[in-house]
């Protein structure tokens, strides 16, 4: 695989600043931290979206909790959760039960396929530090139990894991999702063990650990990285999770001295290909060598994945402290750059298209809070993938004094080049609530803020929790969902596909979810609502960019499934089930679908449908539809009195009311 690298050196666009909008709605000091992590799910499965964030507090006075010796001791750090109250209208802030230090990474998963929203959290704060990072079951009720997972190697060793920041995706295309993760740990041995792994999830919370070159400088010597962050996303498009990852490299000392032409640089960015098929069945991956050419070895910074150009390849935003080759000698930036995807054939390349980006040339710098220090989402609502960044600036984009601030880059369909100052600070978690409005973005962040513009005079406070609303859209627009799914069984391998949705953008990705009929266990389960499209987390869809996904080794079953489109905004449209599939016993082809024996009744103001599975659509006698809803089984819809004709699968009947 040969990868081909260029850069655009023509003159750069000069940046457009636009008007202020976003205004201060509030300022909650009680739970303002820095170093922030944190992500939002619907945490008690209630259709709203609620936030569990984490970080250092305010003057370092955190929670009062016990150490490893039972003695009492004064953490610098907190973490809560922030539950929407639909009778107060407001949320209900209480302290999380458990505690996970500094730069905390949390990734959003439904890991035990019972629909609810479980996460995996890691943390630059180790466990004799006093953080619990790991995995968490959502027990239903918005209540989470930290539950640990069986990790083992390929000759079956237990093996201890600590990471300092994780993803998820499925690696080698079996259905079921996996983790990636990087860092390292002290063992009881008192030497240092590394975390870079890819977790192949095996079922009911057992991991095989898989060792790959991702992980190493030269094949030999492991990364033990910190103040690093990771990305799983597809960049070639050929249904294969790919790895982005960028870190400090801890153990550079011993074993960097030779890792770029003989230079110690300490520092690291990569891309790796996942080789997929051509791996024969093992999770291999390959490196793109992107900071030996378009781009530089970062540290401590962010990497961003969306296809920002709308041509249907993810794009790479990446920042973050950079050594020697991309500063002058002697001086110490944070630089960011915007890496355009292009794909040919099972190639893809990268084009640096920072000089025509309103950032390009700015010393911004978010100091790295994983996951959410940097964040992609179309905010103005006209379909593209707007950039929040914020950040301690040496180089404000609006010429004003050096200050911490925060920048909205618009997107104005091929270039980040008009900006608005919004509220912002460093050391930085970004999130977007809804304030009690399924689908509503209102930038909210904590982080240590200083901008004059917003907080001056006695007013400055440091540190801060504030939130803002969106004046742009109060919900999200709703994408239209996809067409012509289809599903082709062969032995214990499925094809599923299906076609983009009319009108709908080339960025848009796939949330797709696969569900054991007989179980009525999701194998690969969504975060969103299947019955209503409702998203119950903020990330672009498992699917990625593709319309085709060929997964394999599936287990014996009967398997409804189905997708839904997820735009830039993050919102998904409705799902679309697709025809049955069953593995096992009567392989070898597509199984019926349920829906063709729905029966249809009507009766006291309900239409009722039983054995239903799939869309049910309900139109009026002059051909308006009135009624589209997912249905797994039965359902009763209640309409005026009139004359209906109800399509469920193949089943068309007409009914009166």
């Amino acid at each position: 695989m040969k990868q081909l690298f260029t850069s655009v050196l023509a003159a750069s666009l000069l940046p457009v600043a636009a008007s202020a909008a976003i205004t201060v709605a509030s300022v909650d000091i009680d739970h303002s931290i820095d170093y922030a992590g944190g992500v939002e799910i619907d945490i008690n499965n209630d259709g709203y979206m609620d936030l569990i964030f984490a970080g250092r507090c305010r003057n370092d006075e955190g929670r009062i909790a016990e150490d490893a010796n039972g003695d009492e001791v004064q953490r610098a750090f907190n973490a809560w959760q922030a539950v929407w109250n639909p009778s107060t209208s407001q949320y209900d802030i209480t302290e999380f039960p458990a505690l996970f230090g500094i730069k905390p990474c949390f990734v959003p998963v439904d890991l035990n396929g019972d629909g609810y929203m479980d996460f995996i959290v890691s943390s630059e704060t180790s466990a004799a530090d006093g953080s619990e990072t790991g995995v968490y079951i959502n027990q239903g009720n918005g209540k989470f139990t930290r539950t640990a997972i069986n990790i083992t190697d390929a000759d079956g060793n237990q093996l201890n894991w600590e990471p300092r920041s994780v993803d998820v995706a499925d690696f080698n295309c079996d259905g079921r999702i996996d983790i990636a993760s990087i860092g390292w740990r002290n063992n009881s041995e008192g030497t240092r063990d590394h975390n870079c792994l890819v977790l192949i999830n095996n079922g009911d919370l057992n991991f095989e650990a898989v060792v790959s070159d991702y992980m190493t400088y030269n094949g030999e010597d492991l990364f033990e990285l910190a103040l690093c962050t990771l990305t799983a996303t597809d960049l070639n498009n050929d249904g294969y999770a790919d790895i982005l990852i960028q870190g400090n490299i801890d153990n550079a000392e011993q074993t960097a001295q030779a890792y770029k032409n003989g230079q110690y640089l300490g520092r690291t960015f990569a891309a790796y290909l996942n080789l997929g098929a051509e791996g024969e069945g093992e999770v291999l991956f390959y490196d793109l060598g992107l900071a030996d050419g378009v781009s530089h070895h970062y540290g401590n910074g962010n990497i961003v994945c969306a296809d920002f150009n709308c041509d249907g390849v993810m794009d790479v935003f990446v920042t973050g402290e950079t050594p020697a080759d991309g500063a002058a000698s002697g001086s110490w930036d944070y630089i960011h750059q915007l890496l355009q995807g292009k794909i040919s054939g099972s190639d893809v390349s990268y084009t640096d298209v920072s000089g025509q980006q309103a950032f390009n040339g700015h010393d911004i710098r978010p100091l790295g809070c994983t996951n959410v220090g940097v964040r992609a989402i179309d905010y103005t609502g006209n379909g593209y993938f707007d950039l929040f960044l914020d950040g301690w600036c040496t180089s404000m984009l609006d010429g004003g004094d050096n200050t911490q601030a925060g920048w909205l880059l618009k997107n104005n369909g091929s270039n980040l080049s008009e900006y608005e100052r919004v509220p912002g600070a460093s050391e930085i978690g970004i999130w977007f609530m809804e304030d009690g409005v399924q689908g509503a973005r209102n930038y909210t962040f904590s982080g240590y803020c200083g901008d004059a513009t917003y907080f001056d005079g006695e007013n400055w406070i440091g540190r801060t929790f504030t939130k803002t609303v969106n004046p742009y859209y109060t919900t999200a627009p709703v994408p239209a969902a996809p067409q012509s799914l289809s599903a082709v069984a062969d032995g214990y391998d499925v094809t599923l596909s299906w076609s983009a949705p009319a009108g709908e953008k080339a960025n848009v990705t796939y949330e797709y979810y696969i569900k054991e009929i007989t179980s009525s266990k999701y194998y690969t389960a969504p975060l969103s609502d299947t019955a209503t499209g409702l998203r119950r987390a903020l990330r672009q869809g498992n699917a990625f960019l593709n319309k085709t996904l060929n997964l394999v080794d599936l287990p014996d079953g009967t398997y409804e499934w189905g997708v839904q489109t997820v735009n830039a905004a993050l919102a998904g449209s409705e799902f679309v089930a697709g025809p049955q599939f069953k593995i096992g016993t009567g392989i070898g082809a597509v199984a019926s679908v349920i829906a063709n024996n729905a029966t249809v009744k009507a009766a006291n103001g309900q239409i009722s449908i039983s054995g239903a599975q799939g869309i049910v659509e309900v139109y009026s006698a002059s051909g308006a539809m009135v009624a589209r809803q997912m249905v797994n089984g039965n359902a009763n819809i209640s309409l005026s009195h009139g004359c209906y004709i109800v399509k469920v699968g193949n089943t068309v009947k007409k009914v009166i009311l």
